[in-house]
């Protein structure tokens, strides 16, 4: 039962990233359409909120997100996310420093991406 609970907590953890990053990954398609589509209108048909809106999508930055999620050690029972002795911390703090490392060492992910989709994401421990 230990390591059952223990797995929950990783999906569970883990999924709420994945869910972010998906989630702002929809909201960027939809600016993009937005944007799009706003071009497509008519000058004189834009209000001033239409226009607003134009202009602040049209600085929509371009993000490259570089997802370092801790991979949990194997003898980490179901208290991993609240035993946080000073050899826990350590051990997740020595994690932290080697996936930063990985990561940072692939040039090609610093690259930003092109304004359509404006955004990447990359998982170390899934490439």
């Amino acid at each position: 039962m230990e390591e059952v609970l223990g797995r929950e907590k990783d999906i569970r953890y883990s999924s709420r990233t994945r869910m972010n990053t998906d989630a702002y990954t929809r909201l960027r398609r939809w600016q993009l359409r937005l944007k799009s589509a706003l071009g497509r209108v008519p000058e004189a048909a834009l209000t001033a909120e239409d226009r607003a809106m134009r202009t602040r999508l049209a600085r929509l930055p371009r993000l490259s997100i570089l997802q370092m999620v801790y991979q949990a050690k194997a003898y980490e029972g179901q208290a991993k996310d609240y035993e946080f002795g000073p050899e826990t911390m350590r051990e997740h703090w020595q994690s932290g420093l080697e996936d930063t490392r990985r990561t940072l060492a692939r040039p090609d992910w610093r690259a930003l991406p092109a304004e359509d989709p404006g955004i990447v994401t990359h998982d170390i421990h899934r490439e």
